[in-house]
């Protein structure tokens, strides 16, 4: 077979071009390809930032709810310990102010009861003061009118004393003796002792013993 040399060259060109097409399929499919690898991988990146950056927001908005859940109840512990040390405060200085209180009502009861028996005491004190005095007065008076009954009898039995009879004036006449219903004269009775004369035994001279032989 015999081959025509331009045919040869023709058909090499063509399979050159052939070729060369195909290469630049390939370099197009494999840039293509690059690009998509490109763009997938920076809209990967873009993703993965996104989702990092939302996420970070998520964990930040989390931690600040935390925080701000973390500062109301921490100030509401705040505000019932402080509530609870002011009820304590005020339970505390009621029961102070209620023992004062007591205390002072106590001491009152104790005063006035002491008092109440100092002002018997001195009643009673007062009463039988009286009472001694009544007796010494009676006494005294018991003492006084025997006195006087005696001071009567003897000044009775003794007659008038000088400045009485000089005061009196001159004597009267004698009395007249006692005559019975016969008309005989009755002696006079004998005296008696004087009601204030000691008896035997109660005072007076004593007897001198004569000493034995």
């Amino acid at each position: 077979m015999v081959v025509d040399p331009a045919s040869l060259a023709l058909l090499a060109a063509a399979g050159g071009a052939l070729l060369g097409r195909s290469r630049a399929k390939k370099k197009a499919k494999a840039a293509a390809a690059a690009s998509q690898w490109q763009y997938d991988r920076a809209r990967s990146a873009s993703r993965r930032r996104q989702a990092q950056a939302a996420y970070a927001r998520a964990r930040s908005e989390s931690r600040r709810k935390r925080e701000h859940t973390a500062y109301i109840n921490a100030r509401a512990r705040s505000r019932s310990a402080s509530r609870r040390r002011r009820e304590r405060d005020a339970y505390k200085l009621a029961r102070a102010r209620s023992a004062s209180r007591h205390k002072r009502e106590q001491a009152e009861y104790e005063r006035q009861k002491r008092w109440e028996e100092e002002d018997r005491e001195r009643e009673r004190r007062w009463a039988e003061e009286d009472r001694q005095r009544q007796r010494e007065r009676e006494e005294h008076e018991r003492e006084m009118e025997r006195i006087e009954r005696a001071m009567a009898v003897g000044k009775k039995k003794a007659g008038k004393s000088p400045k009485e009879k000089k005061a009196a004036g001159p004597p009267t006449e004698k009395p007249k003796p006692r005559r019975d219903p016969e008309g005989r004269e009755v002696p006079a009775k004998p005296r008696k002792k004087p009601a204030g004369a000691k008896a035997p035994g109660m005072g007076g001279r004593k007897k001198q013993r004569r000493a034995a032989p």
